[in-house]
């Protein structure tokens, strides 16, 4: 069984065919709960670009590591040594 809409979930509480003021209302209300919820959350598009930039520079400086250097230095010494 399908959830009822807004409108119909209103004519249950309200038990009358409710304004065009309180179903504009109550969209509000339930957009502005959905917003707080992904806010809270951290899921927001520009929360979103956030972590994205702090995972690439973490990745950045892995990639810049002497660690990582050394051993990409070592597989194309390998591949190289392999491949000919």
């Amino acid at each position: 069984m399908r959830k009822p809409t807004i409108y119909e979930a209103l004519v249950l509480k309200l038990g009358r065919t409710p304004t065009d003021t309180e179903v504009r209302t109550d969209v509000e209300r339930i957009k502005r709960e959905a917003i707080d919820d992904l806010a809270r959350q951290g899921k927001l598009p520009h929360q979103r670009k956030h972590q994205r930039k702090q995972k690439r520079a973490k990745c950045d400086m892995a990639i810049q590591s002497p660690g990582f250097q050394a051993a990409l230095a070592r597989q194309g010494a390998t591949q190289t040594a392999g491949g000919s």
